[in-house]
């Protein structure tokens, strides 16, 4: 009789395991755009209206995994999604014996993907739909050169959060800092 329940709970082990295996391996990203409410597609296939999350188990994961996004209006953005090498991963998989390596890569996604859709330049009538973002802050007093260094010191600042090296609140800190001065 203990044998039988013991059997019966290293299955119920073994399938819980099983479960949770099978919740927990999926690869994700948050897609975000502005302006939002943009269709977004990955792999040419429509997964929704931004900001949507993108979910994929981790037997579908791919580093190299594309996205379209499009919007009326605003020019459409193709590309790949970003990638990076998880550090914990790693060591969990050290630390595992190589086990955890079974289940999940050592490559995720970023956590979050920002994308800024640009206006289309013309109207079908010829006429430009918006002026330059450059305008109104030159109107309002402020210099090209000026401009240009946030422009220039905004795209730096994404690049290092879309390469991990900081943090979500970091970037939000910087960025609007950067926007004040302005």
């Amino acid at each position: 009789m203990v044998g039988l329940a013991a059997g019966l709970l290293a299955r119920g082990a073994l399938l819980g395991a099983i479960a949770v295996w099978g919740a927990g391996c999926a690869e994700q990203t948050l897609i975000r755009t502005a302006p939002p409410n943009a269709s977004v597609y990955v792999n040419g296939t429509f997964i929704g209206v931004s900001p949507v999350r993108y979910r994929v188990p981790e037997y579908r994961f791919s580093p190299h995994t594309t996205y379209r996004i499009e919007r009326e209006g605003y020019q459409p953005l193709e590309g790949e999604l970003r990638t990076y090498t998880a550090p914990g991963r790693i060591i969990g998989g050290i630390m595992g014996l190589g086990i955890p390596f079974a289940f999940r890569g050592v490559t995720a996604f970023r956590k979050n993907h920002d994308f800024e859709l640009q206006p289309s330049t013309t109207a079908a009538a010829g006429r430009p739909l918006v002026r330059p973002i450059e305008a109104p802050a030159a109107a309002a007093g402020q210099s090209a050169p000026a401009i240009d260094e946030a422009a220039s010191k905004l795209r730096q600042l994404q690049d290092l959060h879309e390469r991990g090296l900081i943090s979500d609140e970091e970037y939000r800190a910087t960025r609007a800092r950067i926007m004040r001065g302005l």
